[in-house]
């Protein structure tokens, strides 16, 4: 066992999400009960084995169980076809997680924090607006979108997302479709993907190239005509719970923009913190980087500061 699994009780879990199995870990402190909890994502079509486990070691060791796993038709979890990225599908992901944290005997329930990164920060902080049982956000390098969207959304707008969420049914809605297509490619001016920046193709292929990593490059991306727009500029402002917002002030992803990411910020009415840092979209998903340390400190930090 290496060095930084050591004292951790790592699990193999799955559960179902509308009819979808799907798997990941949940890795605890030895010989601990009533821990607060972390629920973890990876964005996009990236599995948790290629960089966020790493996170969950680290973050448990300081106390805390950390439940992660694949979004559906991801990696090692159900669902065809593959791999199919939609945000509503990938909030109930969310939402069933942490059913299942609620059933188990040595977790908090009250205190469920949940922690996306990239595109599962977006689903993550939609997911803190909408389920009343999260304590806490954590969202990095979140895909904010490159525009900020002025329209003021009332108390109607929130009950339509909740109703979404938690009722309907998803197949009725009129889809948009971009794919398939490459996450990545070598040479995006012959063979166009999704990222089309070298830094992005650097670090799927050495991550998603791992033994275990479950990883596919040719991915569907799926945008449900839904009668609310659930734009993070609107969610923002009805976000509730303690936040910690980690952001690359030089993210290379147009849909990452940092200046819509500051002005979102501004609009959370909750503790809040924002940290700033440099390396990009990918320089907080390279374990043992000084970026991924110090990023993983602050997680630790925020979580400590309200769970305990």
């Amino acid at each position: 066992m290496s060095k930084h699994k050591s004292n951790l009780n790592i699990e193999n879990i799955q559960f179902k999400s509308d009819g979808i199995t799907l798997r990941g870990k949940l890795i605890t402190p030895e010989a601990k009960d009533n821990l607060p909890v972390l629920i973890m994502t990876h964005g996009s079509s990236a599995t948790y084995d290629m960089a966020i486990i790493d996170y969950a070691y680290e973050i448990s060791k300081s106390g805390f169980a950390v439940l992660l796993y694949d979004h559906p038709t991801i990696g090692s979890s159900d669902g065809e076809p593959r791999v199919e990225i939609e945000l509503w599908k990938q909030a109930r992901g969310y939402r069933d997680s942490i059913s299942f944290v609620e059933t188990q005997s040595n977790l908090d329930s009250n205190k469920i924090n949940i922690w996306g990164d990239s595109f599962s920060s977006w689903v993550a902080m939609l997911v803190s607006v909408v389920d009343d049982r999260v304590a806490s956000l954590i969202a990095q390098t979140t895909a904010i979108g490159d525009q900020f969207f002025e329209d003021d959304q009332g108390n109607q707008y929130l009950e339509e997302l909740k109703d979404i969420y938690h009722n309907a049914d998803l197949g009725k809605f009129e889809r948009d479709i971009i794919g398939p297509l490459p996450m990545v490619s070598p040479f995006p001016e012959a063979q166009p993907s999704f990222l089309n920046f070298p830094q992005a193709y650097k670090w799927f292929i050495e991550f998603g190239g791992m033994p275990n990593s479950n990883w596919k490059n040719w991915i569907t991306v799926i945008t449900l005509k839904t009668n609310v727009k659930p734009l993070p500029s609107y969610l923002v402002k009805f976000i509730k719970r303690p936040t910690l917002i980690v952001h690359a002030m030089d993210d290379e992803v147009w849909r990452a923009n940092p200046q819509v990411m500051e002005k979102c910020y501004e609009l959370i009415d909750a503790p809040k913190e924002f940290i700033k840092i440099n390396g990009g979209h990918f320089g907080l998903l390279y374990p043992g980087s000084e970026c991924f340390n110090k990023v993983v400190k602050d997680n630790i930090n925020f979580l400590t500061k309200y769970n305990h």
